[in-house]
């Protein structure tokens, strides 16, 4: 008998794997107690009727509850798309790191992206491979 609703071994199957996963993955050798808060602005532009997205951002990273600055950060960015599934971006992070007691220590982050993605179904799916320096 066939028809277009999946079976019941198939569900639990699912179920069962989703379950593993998430309590595998969910094992922690230590808790960590931290009201940890991430804020960020952002400003983006089209370009090239969307082919070209230009982006700054500027975020904010506390710890220790939320009272101790970790680290902020400045990105700019730019994504380009070759067509509606392949994407390119180019990103240029300036970091100031507080993690230590020497104070700010600066750091760069340069990355180059090449995302994939297309839909099936009502499902997204999006692959991404990043190049990060």
């Amino acid at each position: 008998m066939k028809h277009n609703q999946p079976d019941f071994r198939h569900i639990t199957a699912v179920l069962v794997l989703l379950f593993l996963t998430i309590s595998v993955s969910g094992q922690d050798s230590v808790r960590v107690r931290d009201f940890e808060s991430w804020n960020a602005i952002a400003v983006e532009k089209e370009l090239f009727d969307g082919k070209l997205n230009l982006g700054f951002a500027q975020e904010l990273r506390l710890d220790e509850n939320s009272a101790h600055i970790n680290n902020y950060f400045t990105s700019l960015s730019a994504d380009y798309s070759l067509n509606k599934h392949l994407k390119f971006g180019l990103e240029y992070r300036y970091i100031r790191d507080n993690k230590d007691e020497k104070g700010y220590q600066k750091g760069r982050r340069v990355h180059f992206d090449t995302k994939y993605g297309h839909k099936v179904d009502r499902l997204a799916l999006d692959y991404r491979i990043r190049l990060q320096h």
